[in-house]
């Protein structure tokens, strides 16, 4: 069997919009009128394919593709993970080629009988597919989940720093709270009202925003608190349903310091205070604290400072599901 291009998008989470070239499918995360609110650079990275998933169960005896891969970074691992059954199997991508562009071909034998299979798209590139094979198939059912968690932040909610898409953050908590995630974070984001505004028609029945740490040295803590004003009337307009979740910044080693700032003081002020700041403009909505939620220890990041790893994510999605559980338990 091989899949068709509608076969394909009807088993896709996380993306809101599609293209075809060569073949290939590329899935967007962003609308184009979304993407013209960045930046060149923000524009690029906002391409990747952060949470998006595809995600079927099949009695297929292998699976196979085309893969490409358009990098936005330079080096690294650009992975795409294969899970079978909600475990890991297996990744394809470019490994630490400098290359603009990859691409390859990929086959993997499945077990017999029906098995749910999960192909993670990588979180911090464009990834395309083409010619999916389903050897000795005669079952193919979408098997999405059918409640939605609408993901807004920055690089730590892309995912970046995580080697794994599946083991990103915003991904393990859309498995542990059984819903589809679509990922708007891009890295250096900060709190934006705009994007915000313009991801008002996209149905959500959990929605986390999770900025502040690029706050911190890109505005004054009054232009924050007039940004978080004008974010909590569109979340009362636009999202009067769903769960909302303020996750405030994660513990960092460069907290008690500025360094992003080089010679100049933090125009948002003392780390601390600013995250007091976010907790108290948000009084009265489901606000999970980021320094509790993440060990303080510098190793479960894989730069050693920002940005957590593939363990630290797991740890962290783990820590915020616990929190959403304790909040819907009307627990403290």
């Amino acid at each position: 069997m091989i899949l068709t291009s509608e076969q394909i998008k009807s088993a896709v989470s996380g993306a809101v919009r599609y293209g075809e070239k060569d073949g290939y499918i590329s899935f967007y995360r962003f609308t184009e009128e979304q993407e013209e609110l960045f930046s060149a650079g923000y524009r690029k990275d906002s391409t990747s394919g952060a949470c998006v998933i595809m995600d079927f169960e099949t009695d297929a005896s292998s699976l196979s593709l085309n893969w490409r891969i358009k990098k936005n970074l330079a080096g690294g691992r650009f992975l795409n993970d294969l899970c079978i059954d909600g475990l890991y199997a297996a990744s394809f991508g470019i490994d630490g080629d400098n290359t603009a562009c990859g691409s390859g071909y990929f086959s993997f034998a499945l077990p017999a009988g029906i098995h749910r299979v999960q192909i993670y798209l990588c979180h911090i590139a464009l990834s395309e597919i083409r010619d999916i094979s389903l050897k000795d198939a005669s079952v193919f059912r979408p098997a999405t989940p059918k409640r939605k968690m609408l993901c807004m932040g920055d690089s730590i909610t892309q995912g970046h720093g995580t080697e794994h898409p599946s083991m990103t953050y915003a991904a393990r908590l859309g498995k542990l709270l059984d819903v589809s995630v679509v990922n708007k974070g891009v890295g250096g984001l900060c709190f934006n009202a705009g994007l915000l505004e313009a991801c008002g028609g996209e149905q959500a029945d959990i929605i986390t925003l999770a900025y502040g740490t690029n706050d911190w040295c890109s505005r004054t803590r009054e232009n924050l608190i007039a940004e978080i004003d004008k974010i909590k009337v569109i979340l009362s307009k636009s999202f009067k349903g769903a769960e909302k979740y303020i996750i405030t910044p994660l513990w960092r080693t460069d907290m008690n310091t500025a360094p992003l700032c080089l010679d100049r003081p933090a125009p948002c002020g003392d780390f601390s205070e600013m995250t007091e700041d976010i907790k108290k403009e948000f009084s009265g909505y489901s606000v999970i604290d980021g320094m509790r939620v993440f060990p303080h220890v510098k190793d479960f990041f894989s730069d050693k400072w920002l940005h957590p790893g593939d363990f630290g994510s797991v740890l962290l999605a783990d820590n915020i599901t616990a929190e959403i559980e304790r909040n819907r338990r009307g627990l403290q």
